[in-house]
């Protein structure tokens, strides 16, 4: 290694001995060196340095000597050291040993060749190791060579590489630290952000998006973190949700659809919270009174009632029924640049693309149709579900289902997929949510978001068919099995081979498979289970039956209203329960008031139109008939034709072909 550099020293030599004024200690280092005396250099050297420290010619021995790979002590940053050393003293004037070197054969130039091989060879040695340590530390430490920049390029292709490798956001992180002048930077960065952004919010909770804005209030995915919590705070699609968002977020892009859903969801919630932009309350102030349409300049526009003009004329048509109505609706057609157009009364464009008809789904969404097709759209200018589906129906829990082909998915009110077409039916009633595969799952819609933010078990379709029994009840069946879950989806009656009835809307009476009866609901609990084989109710009284017999029970009480043991039990309206014993029959009144029947007359339950009312007619085979109200008082006693309630407390009477009027209490109305 370095041979050539012996040939050059030999010329060098020569010329040093022709030279009678350099300094003999530098010329007899030199030809030691030559000889490899690397001692005998060492010691002239330290010589010439005792003399004077600012010695540049002992600094280019001791460069050489450096450099040559023979000596023990060979050390390439050391030769860097020493020529560097010796070109910043060349010029100085107390220099000894016949320099400055303009006094002598050797030059400037002779230095500066000698620096070029220590560099060059430096450098290669720093590519050959190839690795970022080595190559910084030929930066460092070679701040002056030629290779500088070449070496600073390779260092910073070869750290970002590193960093690509791992492709980390701490990679990344790593290279724009060490390196911030790096050609790299900028793709380092937006690898960093974009990965940082995946890494904090891979669980894909509303949470992790709220944490990320928090930690990294500036970075460029911040917006799409805000629409992620948009999305995901609103999947219940309630008002409070919408609000609390622009409340946290009232900066951020879909602040604005947030105004808009929130505005056609619950007008009234925008003037209790006062919540609403500039733009919101100008869009209220506009819906607020019908519009009419007028002509100008081959041009329509409208104004208000009081003649005001609210958009001037610069629609070429309008649809023709616009034209003999006033405008109550908060959106129009439009005829402009060629195309049919939505327009919102604030002239923003809710759709500007094709489409064959529109649909009002309710609280601020449209259904768009082009070629069979459907979408939705919102009335504040954006598209909910491509027009891209088969049927789309607004599910009632606050979901959008879409049908794709045969199959149907689920979609959140501002677009977020929740189920990709998977179903081959899907329903709603009241709270409940109706998926079905081969069998019905069934959720609420808490469960429903709850289900899909966690994903942590498959939808259960364990049902064969359900029901809606009473508000915020299901019957569920499954093959030969019945149950009742209530609105949270809790068993209220556990799923069994029984037949299931509804006492009321919160209790049931299972008939088991042994020909027994069991109760459940808070309402009934204290009557014992399989003791009973039948039953029958009002709201004040069950009958239970046991061999044969029924017992009367007092429903508030839960136990038994008498000790009378009867022989049959039937209900008549809702309200009343005929009790039989023996040859005997007593009307039951809700108040627990009786009557007793005659084997000869008759019983008719009377309910006025308007629901409200109701009477217990007695009649005998003669014509004389009693009325009584439900508490079991008689009101009217004598011989008619036909009765009906005309209010709850007025009666028709009919009687010898002429009708009259009475009060419940029996006296004349109208005669």
């Amino acid at each position: 290694m370095h041979g050539s550099w012996r040939r050059w020293l030999l010329v060098l030599i020569f010329l040093l001995m022709a030279s009678p004024t350099f300094g003999d200690r530098i010329a007899k280092a030199i030809r030691a060196l030559q000889k490899g005396k690397y001692q005998q250099v060492e010691h002239l050297v330290s010589k010439s340095l005792e003399k004077n420290q600012i010695n540049a010619g002992a600094h280019y021995v001791l460069a050489l000597l450096y450099f040559d790979t023979t000596y023990q002590r060979y050390h390439l940053d050391s030769s860097h050291y020493f020529i560097e050393l010796a070109l910043s003293q060349e010029q100085l004037s107390d220099s000894i040993d016949s320099w400055p070197l303009s006094k002598t054969p050797l030059t400037r130039t002779t230095l500066l060749l000698q620096k070029h091989r220590v560099d060059s060879v430096a450098f290669q040695r720093a590519m050959a190791q190839n690795t970022v340590p080595k190559l910084q530390h030929f930066l460092d430490v070679y701040t002056t060579a030629p290779q500088y920049n070449s070496a600073l390029q390779h260092r910073n292709e070869l750290a970002f590489g590193l960093a690509a490798d791992k492709h980390t956001y701490e990679a990344y992180h790593w290279f724009m630290n060490k390196f911030p002048n790096a050609v790299q930077f900028k793709e380092a960065e937006s690898r960093y952000h974009l990965l940082l952004f995946q890494s904090m919010t891979q669980g894909g909770k509303q949470q992790d998006y709220v944490e990320f804005i928090e930690k990294n209030p500036s970075s460029p995915y911040r917006p799409r973190a805000e629409v992620q919590i948009f999305e995901l705070q609103t999947l219940d699609h309630n008002p409070k949700s919408y609000l609390k968002f622009l409340q946290d977020y009232p900066k951020s892009l879909p602040a604005r659809k947030a105004e808009a859903i929130l505005y056609h969801l619950d007008s009234n919630l925008e003037i209790s919270t006062g919540w609403q932009s500039d733009s919101i309350a100008n869009i209220a102030e506009l819906d607020s009174s019908p519009w009419t349409v007028f002509y100008q300049n081959g041009r329509y526009g409208f104004m208000n009632q009081r003649g005001e003009i609210r958009i001037a004329a610069k629609y070429d048509s309008i649809p023709e029924q616009l034209l003999c109505k006033p405008l109550n609706n908060n959106i129009f057609q439009s005829y402009d640049s060629g195309r049919w157009k939505i327009v919102a009364r604030d002239e923003s464009i809710c759709w500007d693309q094709r489409y064959d008809e529109f649909q009002d789904l309710g609280n601020g969404y449209l259904q768009i149709s082009l070629n069979n097709k459907l979408g939705v759209i919102h009335k504040g200018g954006w598209s909910v579900l491509p027009v891209a589906y088969d049927d789309i129906k607004v599910l009632e829990p606050g979901f959008l289902a879409f049908k794709e082909g045969a199959l149907w998915g689920v979609a959140s009110m501002t677009g977020r997929m929740i189920l990709t077409p998977s179903l081959t039916e899907i329903d709603s009633e009241g709270a409940f949510l109706a998926l079905r595969k081969d069998r019905w799952a069934l959720l609420n819609n808490h469960h429903m978001i709850d289900w899909y933010r966690t994903t942590s078990q498959s939808l259960p379709f364990q049902y064969d068919d359900w029901e809606v029994i009473s508000p915020g009840h299901l019957l569920v069946i499954s093959e030969d099995k019945e149950g009742v879950l209530n609105e949270n989806l809790q068993i209220e009656v556990p799923l069994s081979k029984h037949r299931i009835y509804e006492v009321d809307s919160l209790s049931w009476c299972a008939k088991t498979s042994h020909g027994t009866v069991r109760f459940y609901g808070k309402n009934l609990l204290g009557i014992p289970p399989d003791r009973y084989e039948n039953f029958l109710a009002t709201d004040q009284f069950i009958c239970l039956e046991r061999s044969s017999k029924w017992e009367l029970w007092d429903r508030n009480k839960i136990t038994p209203y008498n000790e009378i043991l009867y022989d049959s039990v039937s209900k008549l309206g809702n309200q009343l329960v005929l009790l039989r014993e023996a040859d005997l029959t007593t009307v039951l009144f809700p108040n627990g008031a009786t009557i007793a029947i005659g084997p000869r007359q008759k019983l008719r339950f009377i309910r006025g139109a308007d629901q409200l009312s109701a009477f217990l007619q007695v009649s005998t085979n003669g014509g004389l008939r009693e009325v009584y109200d439900l508490n079991g008082n008689r009101i009217y006693r004598t011989w008619y034709f036909d009765m009906r309630p005309l209010t709850k407390d007025l009666l028709i009477i009919e009687k010898n072909h002429q009708k009259v009027v009475i009060e419940i209490k029996g006296k004349t109305f109208i005669k």
